[in-house]
């Protein structure tokens, strides 16, 4: 017997399959005869070409739990319904513009024939077609020649299959019941692996490049990266530095705080947790839905405590429960005589849809009231946002995972579906922090002297009371050099300046290029590479202040990053990469003076 029912990734061999037999006299009678096919599951001998063609829509580690399940529903519901089960989720697997179980070279393969498609067409309204055929949506421009640029770009086709491929993914394992606490806990293990991969491609990328100033010295965007925030144990210091900044405030002037949490009506749930079955009340919505309608509910909250006078300021900490549902956390703060407003206020919000659905009024809304005497607002949050970055401290989840190992596929679950997990609201903003700490030489006079200090010493408290007394903001200049897909780059930050526009002090200087590295002989970091043309170039280096704007506030030309003038740098040729300080306490500042801006720079800002 021909062996036709081939199917990777499930065991396949000579079934003794049921076949009823009608005879001539009208008797039916059940007999087996021997048929090559999946191995493992119960079906109807007539039904074992449907079921291998099913099965080879799907990626090979889900098809033994297909088969499984659609083993089940024969038992249960008779082979037409789990013909017809099996036969929608095929559809809906062949729907997608790319095959469920596409890797990463596939994803880069079928960008370039994108970019060679719409490259083709010359024109937009060509072009636009391409983006309805691959599911994503169309580029945002500003006008129609960036917007055709950006479809014949590899990168952005890059960029916007794989986050259409992975949320493809991930819908698909949700629906079917892969992603729960006893299996892919928050994310799907092929989302996950996804993610991982490309996450390894993009640090050795970072390690292949390296930015290079007018100095001749040269940092690999590898060491860079792990000295910013996206380095998990500085952003999760940054983040505890600001929360303990933020309480001590609180506490000062006698604010009371609470610890809330919100999650999402049953419909948004894919899976039951006690059981792991699939959730009857499930409509299909994704973890992004969830988030979404998160928003909607604080957003409305926030509305009337507007209304009604109350400020409230703290946190709000999103992370996924076992089924990848979104549900918030949120550590609010409040003049103790409004804290009971503020709760009836968000009660009534996070209980409006759906009250009256099973467990609605117990596990929909929670709070905790915050007892000082007992312990601090920040250590009662500060595992949330642990458990949500790298997992520091905790030893396991809340379904007894290891932590750090959960850490990781919460990362991956807040990639796949573009979900920010943090949320600072009512506090000093962290962009003006992050500039000042930049400062590194001379002595600082007011305005900026207090702001400078306290950024420096990393008390997140006095940079808020230095902000009250003296309030600042980015200086910015605009450039009309032309970007990556031939739009203007727009603002660019050169430091802080006082709210009125009449100081600034620069907090970059150096003109840094990307460029990918070549060998240099051992020990030596800054030698110049002969030969090597930069192709982009980006001012985001610390450096001293210049002691005069003339020519750095000219007006913007496409040549603005390599403006004339004094360096300011030390002419050192070489030295250690930077180093990140953040939430430490560093040494204290000589002094910096003060640079007047002229009066027609106003209009800049």
């Amino acid at each position: 017997m021909s062996q036709d029912f081939q199917v990777e990734g499930v065991p396949c061999g000579w079934n003794h399959l049921p076949s009823p037999r009608v005879w001539d006299d009208g008797r039916v009678t059940k007999e087996t005869r021997p048929l090559w096919g999946p191995v493992g599951g119960r079906y109807h001998a007539d039904d074992a070409s449907h079921l291998t063609h099913a099965l080879r829509a799907l990626p090979e580690r889900w098809r033994r739990d297909v088969l499984k399940h659609y083993s089940a529903l024969n038992e249960s519901e008779g082979r037409s319904g789990a013909n017809r089960w099996i036969s929608d989720l095929a559809e809906e697997a062949r729907s997608f513009p790319l095959r469920l179980g596409a890797d990463s070279e596939e994803i880069r393969q079928k960008a370039a024939s994108m970019a060679k498609h719409c490259a083709r067409s010359r024109t937009l309204a060509g072009a636009l077609p391409w983006c309805d055929r691959m599911g994503v949506s169309a580029p945002h421009g500003e006008t129609d020649d960036s917007k055709l640029r950006r479809l014949c770009d590899v990168k952005w086709w890059r960029r916007k299959l794989f986050a259409s491929h992975t949320q493809h993914v991930d819908k698909f394992a949700r629906e079917f019941g892969l992603v729960h606490q006893r299996r892919g806990v928050y994310v799907s293990d092929a989302a996950m692996g996804l993610i991982q991969a490309r996450r390894k491609n993009a640090r050795l990328m970072l390690e292949q490049w390296e930015a290079v100033n007018e100095l001749d010295q040269s940092f690999s965007l590898a060491e860079l990266q792990d000295l910013s925030v996206s380095n998990p144990r500085l952003r999760r210091n940054e983040m505890m530095t600001r929360l303990s900044g933020t309480e001590s405030r609180a506490r000062e002037v006698g604010h009371a705080a609470a610890m809330f949490t919100v999650t999402c009506p049953s419909r948004f749930h894919a899976v039951l947790s006690a059981s792991g079955k699939p959730n009857p009340r499930f409509t299909g919505l994704t973890p992004h839905d969830g988030a979404q309608y998160l928003n909607r509910v604080w957003a409305n909250a926030r509305r009337w405590l507007n209304q009604k006078g109350v400020h409230v300021y703290g946190i709000r900490v999103r992370e996924p429960q076992h089924d990848g549902t979104p549900h918030d956390h949120l550590l609010l703060f409040a003049p103790a005589d409004q804290l009971d407003e503020v709760i009836r206020i968000l009660r009534t919000w996070a209980l409006k849809d759906s009250p009256e659905e099973p467990g609605a009024q117990k596990y929909r809304f929670d709070v905790r009231r915050i007892d000082y005497s007992k312990g601090t607002a920040t250590g009662y949050v500060a595992k949330y946002v642990s458990k949500n970055i790298d997992g520091y401290g905790v030893d396991a989840d809340l379904y007894g995972n290891d932590a750090k190992n959960s850490a990781q596929r919460v990362s991956a679950w807040a990639s796949v579906w573009r979900i920010r997990q943090f949320q600072f609201f009512g506090t000093p903003p962290v962009s003006l922090w992050r500039e000042l700490r930049r400062v590194t030489d001379g002595e600082v006079s007011t305005p900026f002297a207090e702001a400078v200090l306290a950024a420096d010493e990393g008390d997140w408290a006095r940079y808020g009371k230095a902000l009250d007394a003296a309030p600042l903001r980015l200086f910015q200049v605009w450039s009309d050099a032309p970007g990556a897909y031939g739009e203007p780059k727009g603002y660019q930050t050169l430091g802080v300046a006082t709210a009125d526009g009449k100081h600034s002090l620069l907090t970059r200087s150096h003109n840094w290029t990307i460029r990918q590295m070549v060998s240099r002989p051992a020990g030596d970091r800054n030698t110049a590479v002969e030969g090597f043309s930069p192709w982009s170039s980006v001012n985001n280096c610390t450096g001293a202040p210049a002691t005069n704007l003339q020519e750095v506030r000219q007006p913007p030309s496409p040549h603005m990053n390599q403006r004339k003038g004094p360096s300011y740098a030390s002419p050192a040729t070489n030295r250690e990469p930077p180093t990140s300080h953040i939430g430490q306490k560093r040494r204290r500042l000589p002094s910096l003076g003060l640079v007047p801006l002229r009066p027609e720079m106003d209009a800049w800002h």
